[in-house]
């Protein structure tokens, strides 16, 4: 239903229920051999059940370790009561702001379709370098790749950003060409 009425991005189903803290790609009928273009971004925190603002310490604890393995947050929090439901944003927001990207289903669902694009060919140009050529179907900005440690980073597109075997790559369209010196 959400394809035929032209939906891209989804949030219907818990993190629980998907058993993953990524998007994925929704597939047909929820089987496994069919892969349709809708992402399926899990709820993770909801306001359902309990009053919202008294689970603020067990939200910031579950986001964190959901932080160190490199997952997604996603909270779903209705406007039907203000009081403690919006104590609770203002906290969680309060806890993450220097160090989360805050968003909303459409603008990460697009950015996660562009990085689902994402392909990558790597070239030896000569002994002790490598170069990266990485593609992707429209624009992105802050796309990470994990690299060998023993390469370094040296150029290709301005403002990336090497941390041990982690190159966040600042916004660009298309294609970029990354070039590395590699240390045996």
């Amino acid at each position: 239903m959400l394809l035929a009425t032209g939906f891209k991005f989804s949030s219907s189903i818990t993190a629980n229920s998907a058993l993953t803290h990524l998007p994925y790609r929704s597939t047909y009928c929820r089987g496994y051999e069919s892969e349709i273009d809708i992402f399926e971004i899990p709820i993770t925190i909801e306001d359902e059940y309990g009053i919202l603002g008294d689970r603020l310490d067990d939200a910031i604890d579950v986001a964190n370790r959901i932080a160190r393995h490199g997952g997604v947050v996603n909270l779903l929090i209705h406007t039907d009561i203000l009081d403690h439901k919006l104590e609770f944003e203002k906290g969680f927001i309060a806890e993450f702001k220097q160090r989360a990207w805050f968003s909303t289903l459409g603008e990460f669902g697009r950015w996660w379709a562009v990085r689902d694009s994402a392909t990558l060919t790597i070239a030896a140009d000569s002994p002790g370098s490598k170069r990266i050529g990485v593609n992707i179907k429209g624009t992105i900005d802050g796309l990470g790749l994990r690299i060998q440690r023993q390469w370094t980073y040296l150029g290709g597109l301005h403002g990336t950003i090497q941390q041990g075997d982690i190159l966040l790559l600042p916004e660009f369209s298309r294609h970029a060409e990354l070039e590395f010196s590699v240390s045996p």
